[in-house]
């Protein structure tokens, strides 16, 4: 995870991530979340999130099902009585580090982007749930889950909606295509300088710190 330090952060915003290794250190769950808006209220409702979904993961069995993770979150913050208008996407994902396999569930937030050992780039479909606080209904099931196999030197970007909000002066987004097509060039980087270099990217592109708080998360397997 990249983590932007001083003039490159955007205004206090909603993003949020958290991650914890299973009891047989096999497993790595990791969590990545944006908060709609901006600003203190934002930056409060984050926290709220944060701490929710670590109470919750507590309380799991492991293996843990991320799209049970994801209900017990809904559940929790609904029962927080969100403002009307606030709502929470957030991607809950287990990874396997013995057999590569990777379970994703998510509530409104971006599928993650798979980047292969030879270069190519993946955007799998992933059936996601509302966000959360967009329906005050309770999530009675599971949110649906999909796994997902990476090889050695296969990664998976996580990433909020900031990467897409961004733009350069002429007012072109910072799309799918531009996104797929830095990953490609810098495949062969280790991933923590592979997530600074993408962070920087954003960063060029748009000529200025981000207008929108920028969060990502790289996982790769390396064995």
């Amino acid at each position: 995870m990249y983590a932007p330090r001083g003039e490159e952060v955007a205004a206090i915003g909603g993003d949020f991530l958290d991650f914890c290794s299973g009891p047989n250190l096999q497993q790595l769950a990791v969590a990545l979340g944006d908060v709609a808006g901006k600003g203190i209220e934002a930056a409060a409702m984050a926290v709220m999130a944060k701490c929710a979904l670590q109470g919750i993961v507590a309380t799991l069995r492991w293996p843990l099902q991320p799209g049970e993770a994801l209900a017990e979150v809904h559940h929790a913050l609904i029962a927080g009585r969100l403002d009307e208008g606030v709502f929470v996407t957030l991607a809950f994902a287990l990874l396997n580090a013995k057999d590569g396999s990777l379970t994703v569930a998510s509530a409104g937030h971006p599928a993650p982007v798979l980047l292969r050992a030879d270069g190519r780039v993946e955007r799998p479909l992933l059936l996601s749930s509302p966000a959360i606080g967009v329906t005050g209904e309770a999530e009675l099931h599971a949110l649906p889950a999909e796994r997902l196999e990476l090889a050695a030197g296969d990664a998976a970007l996580f990433y909020t909606d900031g990467f897409g909000d961004a733009r350069d002066e002429r007012g072109r987004f910072y799309d799918e295509t531009r996104l797929d097509e830095a990953l490609g060039e810098l495949r062969g980087l280790p991933a923590a300088q592979l997530a600074q270099r993408l962070h920087a990217d954003v960063r060029d592109f748009a000529g200025r710190p981000p207008s929108d708080d920028v969060a990502l998360v790289l996982l790769r397997r390396t064995a």
